[in-house]
């Protein structure tokens, strides 16, 4: 119900099979959010729980939140991971 006062860009990321967290939880999150016309991404890795266990996830997570880091922290230029 604040989701309306959230001004910092928010990247969130979930295991679809989180059983702490259930991964629907996160999806209705970013939909407030987009609805909202807030910017926010939302990760979500398949076959993972609470924690990412397999190292391709981890590893995708790290640059990701990196790549976050940069743009929004650096001012520098967002690059994706599809970009490198």
């Amino acid at each position: 119900m604040q989701a309306v006062n959230i001004n910092t860009p928010l990247l969130n990321w979930t295991g679809e099979d989180d059983r702490h967290i259930h991964s629907l939880q996160s999806m209705k999150f970013y939909m407030v959010l987009s609805r909202l016309g807030k910017t926010h991404i939302l990760l979500i890795y398949p076959r993972e729980g609470h924690n990412l266990d397999q190292r391709k996830n981890q590893n995708d997570l790290t640059e990701r939140v990196g790549q976050w880091f940069v743009y929004y922290l650096k001012n520098g230029k967002q690059q994706t991971v599809e970009e490198k």
